[in-house]
């Protein structure tokens, strides 16, 4: 199953499991008056706390608004008619030469068009099948189960994914035309396993025991009426099973680590199997088998590998590093060349003989899987979408519609038909742009729906292109937020610092520290660019390394006050602390607030005192090590460190 899943919105159910997760590892240029401009508009808030006591400040003031981003569509196309589904709870058809919409229903819950059969628009929608008439929209029938779906098409069924509620998920199979059920199975696991639904076979993970030591099992069922046809152990050291290809009668199963099955499609024996002893650093994100003239083709975080089909024979591998996280995109191939993108913005044209280079184009900013059309290479970028010729990488046309990314989508952030682009834009618009020359042809903006706002205690912060780390920490340590790494369980220096680089945002939790309606200010700052409150994270395989653990909850509180050399800047010192883990900490605030009182919050930037004394007052949380005052003590630059701190306080 081809899905974005590196951050997922609370709209999308398929793997709601993984809120569990997040939830162990929180408790276990714009301007370059960055600071100054964030100062005028915290002017516009007011700085009573609204959290009571020792909790976190709610970041929201919970009143209904319309969000002005993070809004997501999921579009399909096909013969002149353009389907989006969006998360208002509209679906919308489209004329697709003039943007004319011909018809929209009224689902409620945020809609998926998944593809059409017999004129019959296919939607599901939170725990239902919708049935919907392609040309007029006129609803047809529909199909209920008691939870959350996801859906897949083969042949005149569709199977219905469910979620795995009490570690138990189910598979449906359900007539294209009547909306009847024809059968159903179930099956034990942590996490909803559908991976491919074709007219013969669903294939089927199951993945049981604890979430580091997993054991997965392989099922194929006649999707015609859900019969066992066979079944297959995974290894246990092979990390988690994620995508699958099929190709002349073999089934091609990869793992997020790089490992590879090849199983005979009709009985399930092993024809051959490639492992790997490369970590799988907790990511299930679109790590898939590509085949093409009989060699198969993974991208991983470490690189690209081609392998025979026949045996399993490696080929040629490319071991520069093309991926890091968040999102691993596979290649897309034509003839004697492969295509893909990096999540650096760069695309890439390999020969498939050797991997060797033929072209690249970089800064292109691009974030989404590139795709090939008559000789033109398109694929989103942070603002829009571009074209390259497919032969020489040249750029063709790049076209600026507004911020959007796979990140906070339900589906592609674009899609192409012969002559058109279609972008979703985080602000629930879409556009459609000429396939030659990158023209806007029309452009729609859907009506979002004012929302009851929730508490927000964490949050996924994008910043523009041009907003340095520094920056970035100056901006969220000033408001009292703490950057924070995702999908880990040991401490790791300086991921988010390299995460930032490769992609400018980072998670953001926030403290007793945190100023009042704190998302509210960050979604003013002209900086942000993208602001999704308590996002949803996928980290299925969870490992342990060499590296120490974070500090217990109850270890984390200990105020201290570092010294730094003459020679070290405030941005430099800020970088340090957020590598280190520690957060800015404002004791005497903390402790009245602690006491049941509502101080007046002020930014807790300590640049204009650090300036005088070379000081930082900090507290340590859940985002240090346990050896975070040795690794404090031999950190270039810090001089003297008091601890505890103890401040006096009237």
């Amino acid at each position: 199953m081809n899905q974005q899943c590196y951050k997922l919105s609370s709209s999308q159910p398929y793997w709601l499991f993984s809120s569990f997760l997040l939830l162990l590892l929180l408790t276990a240029c714009a301007p370059q008056t960055t600071t100054s401009t964030t100062t005028a508009q915290q002017n516009m808030f007011n700085n009573i706390p609204l959290g009571l006591g020792s909790t976190p400040e709610p970041g929201t003031d919970g009143k209904p608004h319309s969000i002005p981003n993070g809004h997501w569509e999921t579009l399909f196309a096909t013969n002149n008619l353009l389907y989006a589904g969006s998360d208002n709870g509209q679906v919308y058809a489209f004329n697709t030469n003039t943007g004319h919409v011909y018809w929209q229903f009224s689902i409620g819950s945020a809609p998926t068009p998944i593809g059409i059969f017999h004129d019959i628009l296919y939607v599901t929608a939170h725990d239902t099948l919708y049935a919907l008439n392609s040309q007029n929209g006129t609803p047809l029938w529909n199909y209920q189960v008691a939870r959350d779906i996801s859906a897949q098409m083969a042949g005149n069924i569709i199977v219905l994914n469910t979620s795995a509620e009490g570690n138990i998920a189910y598979l449906y199979g359900v007539n294209a035309i009547t909306g009847k059920l024809i059968w159903q199975s179930s099956f034990p696991g942590i996490t909803p396993g559908l991976l491919s639904a074709s007219s013969n076979t669903v294939t089927y993970i199951q993945t049981q025991g604890d979430i580091e030591h997993p054991t997965q099992t392989l099922f194929a069922l006649n999707t015609n009426n859900g019969h066992l046809d066979w079944k297959f152990n995974l290894a246990s050291n092979d990390a988690l099973a994620h995508g699958i290809a099929e190709a002349n009668g073999v089934f091609y199963l990869a793992t997020i680590s790089g490992a590879i099955y090849a199983l005979q499609g009709n009985n399930g024996a092993l024809l051959w199997h490639v492992t790997t002893s490369t970590p799988s650093f907790g990511l299930a994100v679109n790590i898939y088998p590509t085949i093409a003239n009989n060699v198969v083709y993974l991208a991983t975080r470490q690189g690209l590998a081609a392998y025979r089909a026949s045996n399993g024979t490696l080929l040629w591998q490319e071991s520069k590093e093309l991926i890091s996280a968040p999102a691993v995109q596979q290649p897309v191939i034509s003839n004697d060349t492969l295509y893909l993108t990096t999540t650096a913005g760069t695309v890439l044209a390999l020969r498939t003989s050797d991997g060797t280079q033929r072209w690249h184009q970089a800064n292109l900013s691009a974030n989404g899987q590139v795709m090939l059309n008559n000789g033109l290479l398109q694929a989103s970028s942070i603002n829009g979408a571009f074209a390259l010729r497919a032969d020489n990488g040249q750029l063709l046309w790049q076209r600026n519609t507004g911020n959007h990314s796979s990140m906070s989508s339900a589906g592609p952030a674009e899609i192409i038909s012969s002559n058109h682009v279609y972008v979703q834009n985080d602000d629930g618009s879409i556009d459609a742009l000429d396939v030659r020359t990158g023209n806007i042809l029309w452009h729609y903006a859907i009506p979002e729906l004012s929302v009851q706002s929730p508490p927000a205690y964490s949050a996924s912060v994008t910043f523009t292109k041009n907003t340095s780390y520094q920056q970035a920490l100056q901006i969220v340590s000033s408001l009292g937020l703490t950057p924070t790494a995702i999908c880990t369980i040991s401490w790791q220096s300086g991921r988010i610092e390299q995460g930032y680089h490769n992609w400018p945002s980072f998670m953001l939790t926030a403290n007793i520290n945190s100023a009042p309606l704190w998302f509210n200010r960050l979604q003013a700052n002209p900086a942000v660019t993208n602001l999704q409150p308590n996002p949803i994270y996928n980290c299925p395989m969870l490992r342990l390394s060499n590296n120490p653990s974070y500090l217990p909850e109850e270890q984390s509180g200990t105020y201290l006050r570092v010294s730094f050399s003459s020679s070290v800047s405030y941005e430099t010192a800020l970088t340090i602390i957020n590598n280190l883990g520690f957060r800015l900490a404002a004791p005497c605030y903390e402790q009245a607030r602690a006491q049941g009182k509502k101080p007046t919050w002020h930014d807790m930037g300590q640049q204009s005192t650090f300036t005088q004394n070379y000081m930082l007052v900090l507290a340590t949380n859940r985002t240090n090590p346990i050896t975070w005052q040795q690794q404090l003590q031999t950190t270039k630059g810090v001089t003297t460190e008091t601890v505890p701190f103890k401040a006096t306080c009237q």
